[in-house]
C-alpha cells in the first residue's frame, strides 16, 4: 500500500478564504498596466479598421462582378 503525502502550502502564499483560490485572474486583470490596456485598444481599433476595410472590397467586387454580368447579357 502507498502512502500519499500532501506537500506544504506556506501559510503566506495560502489563499486565506475560498474565494481567493478561485478569483486569480480577476486579481490579475485588476492589477493590469495602463499600457497594456492601450495595446489591447490598438489592437481592437485595427481589428475594427481591418473588418471594415474586408467589408468595403466584397462590397466592391461584387458590384464590379454584378456590372460585368450585367454588360455580358
Amino acid at each position: 500500500m502507498t502512502a500519499l503525502t500532501a506537500i506544504p502550502v506556506h501559510p503566506i502564499s495560502a489563499p486565506r478564504q475560498a474565494f481567493e483560490s478561485v478569483s486569480m485572474t480577476s486579481r490579475q486583470d485588476r492589477h493590469r498596466g495602463t499600457f497594456t490596456e492601450l495595446r489591447d485598444l490598438q489592437r481592437q481599433r485595427m481589428l475594427q479598421i481591418a473588418a471594415v476595410s474586408t467589408g468595403i472590397v466584397s462590397v466592391s467586387a461584387l458590384a464590379s462582378a454584378a456590372a460585368v454580368l450585367g454588360l455580358s447579357a
